[in-house]
């Protein structure tokens, strides 16, 4: 069990992590708990609810940072398809743009890559592979093994 607060946990630590804390703190009160430490899996948020080890859990506040319609759509053209690329590509084309995303490797996901390697880092790869489908989703036009160049870009 943690001996300390986490305000951004490691990914190395397991979801949920301090759920536990949360059950002995719902023990001593009579308000509801909320429990965080790693709780963007879904599974393992709704496990510690139906465990009775916290009434809550907390995941974010996407509903006042919602991505609204651009008023004039636009073509981009976004270069490097590591984790910013991704993020504004699949942002721009949310957006209603019509986006493309050119990476000079063979796969997107740019430092990811080699920081999702170690066996403890794995939700990395997860993430890289919701990149992934997001942009596949939103059509977003992915140019790999491609090199911009100023005729690229003209």
């Amino acid at each position: 069990m943690p001996r300390r607060y986490w305000p951004h946990p490691p990914n190395y630590m397991v979801h949920g992590f301090m759920a536990d804390l949360a059950h002995e703190v719902k023990k001593a009160v009579n308000i509801p708990v909320i429990a965080v430490g790693r709780m963007d899996d879904p599974d393992v948020a709704m496990a510690v609810i139906e465990q009775g080890k916290a009434d809550m859990v907390a995941v974010g506040r996407e509903l006042d940072y919602q991505i609204q319609l651009a008023t004039m759509p636009k073509k981009f053209m976004i270069v490097g398809g590591g984790p910013a690329g991704m993020e504004a590509a699949r942002v721009a084309s949310l957006r209603g743009h019509r986006v493309a995303l050119y990476e000079r490797t063979d796969r997107l996901g740019g430092h990811l890559k080699a920081g999702s390697v170690p066996e403890f880092k794995k939700d990395i790869r997860k993430l890289i592979a919701w990149y992934e489908h997001q942009l596949e989703k939103l059509s977003v036009s992915i140019h790999t093994n491609h090199s911009v160049t100023i005729d690229t870009i003209e």
